[in-house]
């Protein structure tokens, strides 16, 4: 665990990350997103609007132009079309479909991280933790065309993503705690990385048995398009095209009491699967020591209240 971390923080070069498996053409996302909308529980995701109250728990996108100026900067679409170039001709991208690389100063990370610095939450402060530096990092993520992916942000961080060139990428959203909740009314108890193989196969029935007692969100990226995605959240991701896709990513740990509880979920799946827990344990703190002390517009007693998927929904809002 503690490996993957330091992979991800290496800026000298792009580095693999997730299960990501090579999947026929015509991938099954396309199906999967027109079945969705049919399944009770499962939501698109809701557009943001500037100036609204923003719920840092709950997952959103918004149109592009949002972006559009930035991702028109000279600067920025010569780091896009150097970084899609340097995809095509890495064998390892050829392999695993998923590549990631550090958006360097100079190279229009200035102008990106303007426009995360207008949508994105403030932080709690994790300067104390070791390593946590990461959250200054920009990332470029390409994806190829035949990608299917499952896994979580690194340290279960949430992200703002903006599709900056390419195809569509399918995504759905769910929310950790939920999800190890659902799993445990069915029987199932899976580790970590058994959960990320859990989705690799079946997801479409999957994702129906899992909407009966856990929230799901899902939404087709379209180029341009912002993407926030709260913190202990699992994403299950594919392209929805027959075009690989460049994504810009910035990792987030918002100052919403909210966020907890999915961090929650994702602390105790890496306890219980004896993985490294130290940093997500330190960060957990963190939150819990801030929330003891902030104002935020949320009733804990909802918390308290008898579980039951009615009741998180209406918190989760």
């Amino acid at each position: 665990a503690k490996d993957k971390e330091k992979q991800e923080q290496d800026a000298s070069k792009a580095v693999t990350k997730g299960k990501a498996k090579k999947a026929s053409s015509g991938s099954r996302w396309e199906l999967t997103a027109e079945k969705l909308a049919n399944i009770e529980g499962i939501d698109k995701l809701e557009e943001k609007k500037t100036g609204a109250d923003v719920n840092w728990a709950t997952p959103w996108f918004s149109l592009p132009e949002l972006a559009a100026s930035t991702m028109a900067d000279a600067k920025v679409k010569e780091t896009i079309n150097d970084f899609a170039s340097s995809c095509r001709k890495n064998p390892d991208f050829n392999k695993t479909q998923r590549l990631l690389a550090k958006v360097m100063v100079g190279k229009g990370k200035e102008e990106v991280d303007t426009l995360f610095k207008q949508v994105g939450p403030e932080n709690i402060d994790v300067a104390a933790i070791d390593g946590a530096s990461f959250l200054e990092n920009t990332w470029l993520v390409g994806v190829g065309e035949k990608m299917e992916y499952v896994d979580w942000n690194n340290t279960g961080a949430g992200q703002i993503r903006i599709l900056a060139d390419g195809g569509q990428v399918f995504l759905v959203m769910l929310s950790t705690d939920e999800l190890l909740e659902a799993l445990d009314k069915k029987g199932i108890t899976l580790t970590f990385d058994g959960l990320k193989e859990y989705f690799m196969q079946g997801t479409l029935d999957k994702l129906t048995a899992m909407a009966e007692d856990c929230h799901v969100w899902y939404h087709r990226q379209s180029k341009g398009q912002t993407v926030y995605v709260p913190p202990g959240f699992l994403t299950i991701e594919g392209l929805s095209s027959e075009s690989s896709a460049s994504i810009f990513s910035k990792r987030y740990f918002p100052k919403d009491k909210r966020c907890k509880f999915a961090y929650e979920g994702y602390k105790k799946l890496r306890e219980n699967s004896k993985m490294d827990h130290e940093r997500t344990g330190a960060i957990l703190a963190l939150y819990e020591a801030w929330c003891v002390t902030c104002d935020q517009r949320h009733n804990d007693q909802d918390r308290d209240a008898p579980p039951g998927k009615q009741i998180k929904v209406k918190w989760r809002r």
